[in-house]
């Protein structure tokens, strides 16, 4: 994404009159841009946009007064969609296909979000399916309160089946990282290129899961879904869960 950085030690994206611009690919809002890579055609396309009430969560105050709030206003918003030109032969077959109002089928990668918004006071918790609302912390970091172990329950089955045994403290997390490091290699088929390096991991701590290697009795049932978790210390403060699943979806056009 252009125009972001997500490290402090980066180069400030500002002007010199508090201005800033960014270019966001649409497959970061939506999976089917970023999957279907064929034509789409004779479907009307709306993109809305919702804003949210506060601004809170999109900056990150470099003061330490907290009745200091920034003001963002959003000056344009430019939508680049490309567009593709076909020769007679093939505007005359796709003609034929709305003719006969054949469905066309989208499939893409579903992306779901899942907030619990207060963690209980405890050193174990399950979670069935604080930075948020604070302009003085960084809402796209996420701190890893001395995580020990993380599971996820797909019914009677978990991911993973060995305990992780992980000391944040010690800079013992190699099997997090290496989990989180792998989500390349298995969900888009690619070498694995990380944003954070393991130094960076610790204070920007992502928990991966991979499950698509799953028991085939999951695949045509309905699933209960739990996210387990064993921290090295009671949470004082409360803090928020966010937690993304992402599966197969098909959409009909």
């Amino acid at each position: 994404m252009a125009g972001w950085c997500p490290f402090s030690d980066k180069q400030p994206t500002l002007s010199a009159g508090k201005k800033f611009s960014a270019y966001i690919p649409l497959k970061f809002f939506l999976g089917f841009a970023e999957d279907y890579n064929k034509i789409i055609i004779n479907a009307k396309q709306e993109l809305i946009l919702v804003r949210s009430k506060s601004d809170d969560n999109c900056y990150k105050n470099s003061t330490t007064n907290a009745t200091k709030k920034a003001q963002i206003e959003i000056q344009k918003i430019e939508w680049y969609m490309p567009h593709i030109s076909i020769s007679d032969e093939m505007r005359l077959k796709f003609m034929e296909t709305l003719h006969i109002d054949k469905p066309i089928y989208i499939p893409f990668h579903k992306w779901e979000l899942y907030e619990l918004p207060s963690l209980r006071n405890t050193r174990t918790d399950i979670w069935p399916h604080k930075r948020k609302d604070n302009f003085l912390a960084d809402a796209s970091s996420f701190d890893h309160f001395s995580i020990e172990n993380i599971k996820l329950y797909l019914n009677s089955e978990n991911y993973p089946y060995n305990k992780m045994n992980l000391s944040m403290s010690n800079k013992r997390y190699l099997i997090a990282y290496q989990m989180y490091k792998s989500f390349q290699e298995s969900y888009y088929n690619r070498s694995s290129q990380p944003l954070l390096d393991y130094n960076n991991f610790l204070n920007n701590a992502v928990y991966v899961i991979d499950c698509s290697k799953q028991n085939e009795s999951l695949k045509a049932a309905t699933v209960d879904t739990q996210v387990a978790r064993t921290v090295g210390t009671t949470l004082s403060d409360c803090p928020t869960c966010v937690g993304y699943m992402m599966g197969n979806n098909v959409g009909v056009m």
